[in-house]
């Protein structure tokens, strides 16, 4: 367990663990139960999947829906998978946003009226020794922006809708961060147990630079969204999870999904949350260009 706000700042466990008492919606309500664990690496994942999980659970649901073995899953995210990505530069290299990789980022000037003096200036004698706040257009040069990526996705999504999906999310995050540094989470649960209770894992993905090689398969791949969520899930629950409802007893298209989500989770004001993959979530389905480009604008002027 651990306090909100210190969950993605880095520890020396293997991971943390979301329970209610991390949270506001549910710290009183002792009849439904959170039980996410907070991995601070792909790999780190992957050692406890394979410690605890996939020996007892594989399987336990529909391989062809799941898109393969959990064991070969769990590997991948150790080696990495860039299959996907040529499709995800594909629609970066369609998206509409050379008009905002550069910003009008506030800057000092010197000038001959200003509004603050230019000491060093006036004392060697330059005519221009006062300052003045100016915009310039540079390079976004801002400090990180984390993006949280519900990798969930109905059941009647098909593999290609996954992928695309995938394919777009991953398009998004590159883009943005050509704009600015970003941090890049997956967030996976559901709910189990009858519904009393929701359970899954958040992994936190290197940014320095972004690993690539594993945010294609985690993103895009039915063998990290289904493959190792549900298994998963039967571990965490103590319940045997073969398909599993959105959590928080909700789902992504109301109202109060992202409020819970981010209150869970333990996201600030200026983090993005990006929703599972919901089977009425036509813009991103069908066109996922127009979809990325819809997000930059929406989350281009995030956190500044």
């Amino acid at each position: 367990m651990v306090a909100k706000g210190d969950i993605f700042t880095g520890h020396d466990k293997d991971m943390y663990t979301i329970t209610n008492e991390n949270t506001q919606t549910y710290k009183n309500n002792s009849s439904y139960k959170i039980h996410i664990n907070v991995f601070d690496s792909p790999e780190e994942y992957a050692e406890f999947h394979r410690a605890n999980v996939q020996d007892k659970y594989n399987n336990s649901y529909n391989i062809s829906w799941g898109g393969g073995l959990s064991s070969d899953n769990a590997q991948t995210l150790i080696d990495g998978d860039t299959r996907n990505l040529a499709k995800a530069e594909k629609i970066l290299s369609k998206l509409e946003v050379s008009d905002i990789l550069t910003d009008n980022v506030p800057m000092l000037e010197t000038c001959i009226a200003g509004f603050a003096p230019n000491v060093p200036a006036y004392l060697a004698g330059q005519p221009e020794a006062m300052l003045d706040l100016v915009t310039s257009e540079q390079p976004n040069v801002n400090a990180p922006i984390r993006i949280f990526v519900e990798t969930t996705v109905s059941s009647a999504v098909t593999h290609a809708q996954l992928m695309n999906r995938g394919v777009a999310t991953l398009a998004f995050v590159m883009a943005m961060n050509t704009l600015r540094p970003v941090e890049l989470y997956t967030v996976s649960v559901i709910e189990s147990d009858n519904r009393q209770g929701t359970y899954g894992k958040v992994i936190k993905l290197a940014s320095a630079p972004l690993d690539l090689a594993r945010a294609v398969f985690m993103l895009t791949e039915p063998g990290f969204a289904r493959a190792l969520l549900f298994p998963d899930v039967s571990h965490l629950s103590g319940k045997l999870a073969t398909i599993g409802p959105w959590p928080f007893n909700s789902e992504p298209m109301q109202d109060n999904y992202t409020t819970i989500m981010r209150d869970v989770i333990g996201m600030n004001d200026n983090d993005i949350f990006l929703k599972g993959g919901y089977l009425f979530d036509n813009l991103m389905l069908s066109d996922p260009i127009a979809w990325v480009n819809k997000m930059v604008r929406e989350h281009s002027n995030t956190g500044k």
